[in-house]
């Protein structure tokens, strides 16, 4: 697997240097220009529950939201930026994830850890290289009961932000494009999806206190 005995043999906090850990969503389009639905809205808790699920499943082995503290939550608060004028949303996750390498993998092996965290980081901003690690760690998930756990967790968020990412296309009927990081969406990609949404209603299960922080700020083009 590509680079794993090199990030190997670093920090979380080096790691993530090398990783890109901003999570962009951009809609455009006539009437999107400054326009936030609650549909939209609701992707951004999903994606906030999407992490605690993933803390909730490595410390407790289930995805009980109910387990987490209000102290754990905070910990794992994600920031979303709003900018002022347009659709388009941003979060820079790599304190959060620095947290998390430190926290929960602290006793792993660094091979495991370092590809959970590529893994974990990836699926968040909207790559695909994390269902590579996503592989290695259920290769390895017979090696102990707390690497099933992490792989658990993983395939979990893999699960979720196929979810959210279909969720984000439903909401923006009607939009020129999506951009979710690196992968950007058509208006005939837009359409597809919601035709498909309508053959199969998207049932995503919202049980956030809505605990997840929205700062409006202008990031600029």
């Amino acid at each position: 697997m590509e680079n794993i005995e090199e990030y190997a043999l670093l920090s979380p906090e080096a790691l993530l240097e090398r990783l890109d850990t901003v999570l962009s969503i951009r809609i455009g389009g006539k009437g999107w220009e400054s326009s936030m639905t609650a549909n939209f809205a609701q992707t951004l808790v999903e994606i906030q529950d999407s992490l605690y699920r993933v803390v909730s499943t490595v410390q407790y082995g289930d995805d009980n939201l109910k387990r987490l503290t209000a102290d754990k939550r905070k910990q794992y608060e994600l920031n979303f930026k709003i900018s002022e004028g347009s659709t388009r949303v941003e979060s820079d996750f790599k304190e959060t994830l620095v947290r998390f390498g430190r926290d929960m993998l602290q006793d792993m092996p660094p091979k495991i850890r370092s590809a959970t965290l590529v893994a974990l980081t990836t699926l968040l901003v909207g790559g695909a290289l994390g269902y590579g690690y996503l592989e290695y760690l259920k290769q390895v998930a017979s090696e102990g009961y707390q690497t099933e756990r992490l792989y658990n967790a993983v395939d979990r968020l893999a699960e979720s932000q196929e979810r959210i990412t279909s969720a984000i296309l439903k909401g923006a009927r009607g939009a020129d494009f999506v951009q979710i990081g690196r992968r950007s969406y058509s208006r005939e990609d837009i359409s597809e999806a919601n035709r498909r949404a309508e053959r199969v209603p998207y049932g995503a299960e919202l049980v956030s206190d809505g605990n997840f922080t929205a700062v409006l700020s202008d990031i600029g083009d």
